[in-house]
């Protein structure tokens, strides 16, 4: 985090107060370690996705138990049907 312009659990922190009358989850998406601490600040009704065999997931799959947001790990192709599952309505631009 020391070389990020902005504090991403910060930012997290502020979507949630925003959000919070709302029925409305947060999706993370990350791959480096730097994800790692903001991850942490997210709520069971989120969803954690790290990238499979980046330093993010591996961090997380040294204890789970740490994360209280679901997590879904993905690969580069995998990760539209994940949003997609993830996400309770898609919107379609016309």
């Amino acid at each position: 985090m020391k070389n990020r312009k902005f504090d991403i659990g910060l930012v997290i922190e502020r979507i949630q107060d925003s959000i919070s009358e709302e029925d409305k989850r947060l999706i993370y998406l990350g791959d480096g370690s730097g994800d790692y601490c903001p991850s942490l600040r997210l709520k069971e009704k989120d969803f954690m996705m790290p990238r499979k065999n980046f330093p993010m997931w591996d961090l997380i799959c040294r204890d789970p138990s740490l994360l209280k947001a679901e997590f879904h790990g993905w690969r580069l192709f995998s990760l539209h049907f994940l949003l997609l599952q993830a996400s309770d309505s898609v919107r379609h631009c016309s």
